[in-house]
């Protein structure tokens, strides 16, 4: 198991989210499905457990930048998927991302 400032990582995955989604490495992520331009949905092999303190992380690149996504507003992480979005920084419109990776920590 991996840690992570004292929290263990109950899973990871890096995707491409353009075209037809891609994984390309991951650990406990059983597929991850497309909503629409730069909407994702994380689905977890097994549960991640329901603690409080979860932590979810994202992050893009549209093949020239690098930013940060997020968890979709109205997604909190589930003991079974993630929903996450990428939106360019300068006017915060979804945008698919050439690369995707997400890592959710719990304690």
């Amino acid at each position: 198991m991996a840690y992570y400032g004292g929290n263990a990582v109950k899973a990871f995955v890096n995707f491409r989210g353009t075209s037809s989604v891609s994984i390309r490495n991951s650990y406990n992520v059983s597929s991850v499905s497309d909503n629409g331009t730069g909407k994702y949905t994380v689905n977890f092999s097994s549960s991640v457990g329901s603690d409080p303190t979860a932590q979810v992380t994202t992050s893009w690149s549209d093949g020239s930048r690098a930013g940060w996504g997020g968890l979709t507003p109205s997604s909190l992480p589930g003991t079974t998927a993630v929903q996450i979005y990428s939106q360019q920084p300068s006017n915060y419109s979804f945008m698919d991302a050439v690369v995707a990776c997400v890592t959710v920590y719990r304690n």
